[in-house]
């Protein structure tokens, strides 16, 4: 029997019809999480009202991170290059906001929040997809913020000391979480998540209780620890779009 991971109804009460890709599946994403239903799954590529949805958030920023660290990036992969939310010029080196969203009350906070709503989200659907107990009540703030929208989890990325960026082409054509002994470490003894993708590393809470306490101890204990290195520098926490470094400082015009 199925039992949606978002919502707790099976099979006999909701359909599993859909596909419910863990990343977009324009962002190449090819796993599946089978406990997703049908009204669950489309909620997440709902528009909300001034509010992105949920996977086109993800989807916008980690399809620009994409095209700008590609090693294929010319003006034919320019013209190919499609954005709801950003203009992209090579020539004058330019990522914009486009004016209509730009003029938006809020929009900047609103769509930060869509974003952490949608690495949390993909976060539970890949922990279910391989380790299969994303319906213990340990995530049931997850489920309250990224499926109802309720409440507020932070997200944070360690922005680097230096413009160094490790491309790995696997994650980026078919982008996937791990859960490994390392990642488990983390959870208990931090109680956080660590993922890489497009040249940042992000951090999410697993918990609920203590949050600034347990990320406060890994920036004291980690990432302060290794202020020096050519790859930690920074814990930044995302509370706007500009909060999240998706032109590398390669493109500095501001937004």
């Amino acid at each position: 029997m199925k039992k949606c991971i978002w919502c707790s109804r099976n099979d006999n009460d909701v359909n599993f019809n859909t596909l419910a890709h863990t990343f977009p599946q324009s962002l190449g994403g090819k796993n599946i999480c089978l406990n997703v239903c049908d009204s669950c799954n489309f909620e997440f590529g709902k528009k909300q009202s001034f509010q992105p949805s949920v996977d086109l958030a993800v989807k916008e920023i980690f399809n620009l991170s994409r095209f700008l660290i590609s090693d294929s990036k010319n003006i034919s992969s320019y013209k190919r290059f499609s954005s709801e939310y950003f203009k992209v010029n090579l020539q004058r080196r330019q990522i914009n906001i486009k004016m209509k969203y730009k003029l938006q009350s809020k929009f900047q906070e609103n769509f930060a929040r869509s974003f952490k709503r949608g690495i949390y989200k993909i976060f539970l659907e890949e922990r279910e997809r391989i380790c299969g107990d994303s319906h213990s009540d340990e995530f049931n703030f997850i489920r309250e913020f990224s499926r109802y929208n309720l409440n507020d989890v932070p997200l944070y990325y360690l922005r680097p000391r230096y413009p160094i960026l490790l491309i790995d082409q696997e994650q980026l054509d078919n982008p996937k979480l791990h859960f490994t002994e390392s990642d488990l470490e983390l959870h208990r003894k931090y109680r956080l998540y660590e993922f890489y993708y497009g040249g940042y590393s992000y951090l999410l809470h697993t918990n609920a209780f203590m949050q600034d306490l347990h990320i406060n101890k890994y920036n004291a204990e980690v990432v302060m620890k290794n202020k020096n290195s050519m790859i930690l520098s920074t814990l930044v926490q995302i509370h706007r779009m500009e909060d999240l470094d998706f032109r590398y400082n390669l493109f500095n015009d501001g937004l």
